[in-house]
């Protein structure tokens, strides 16, 4: 189930800030994406991004942890976290492991586009 979960939430980040390398010396991407979050999760994902930024080697930028941050939080949701028993302070940690709990919440509501709270394709 761990392993489920750490997938999952690996290919998110991959997918939203656009690839696996933490080299700053790569391009930046040219386009931006705004989403207005809620407060609530502006703290959560502030907790998330430094978490990642305090993790081990190799260090990502600054904006490169606050994507995978936000990736985390618009696509796991605080919801799902908080029912999973993940806290702020577990974001925070960077040696902190993601409860096994987490990856059924995740599978149990996935739809075809991967998002467990996005509606139904229309055709």
């Amino acid at each position: 189930m761990r392993a489920l979960c750490i997938a999952v939430i690996g290919l998110l980040f991959v997918a939203a800030c656009g690839g696996s390398s933490f080299d700053a010396s790569q391009p930046k991407a040219t386009t931006t994406t705004t989403v207005a979050e809620s407060p609530e999760a502006q703290v959560w994902i502030a907790a998330a991004a430094r978490g990642v930024e305090n993790g081990e080697a190799p260090k990502p930028t600054p904006d490169v942890a606050q994507c995978m941050a936000r990736a985390l939080i618009d696509n796991v949701t605080v919801a799902k976290l908080k029912k999973a028993g993940v806290t702020k302070e577990n974001l925070e940690d960077p040696n902190a492991d993601l409860p096994p709990t987490l990856a059924p919440l995740l599978s149990a509501e996935q739809d075809r586009d991967g998002r467990g709270d996005a509606e139904p394709r229309r055709r």
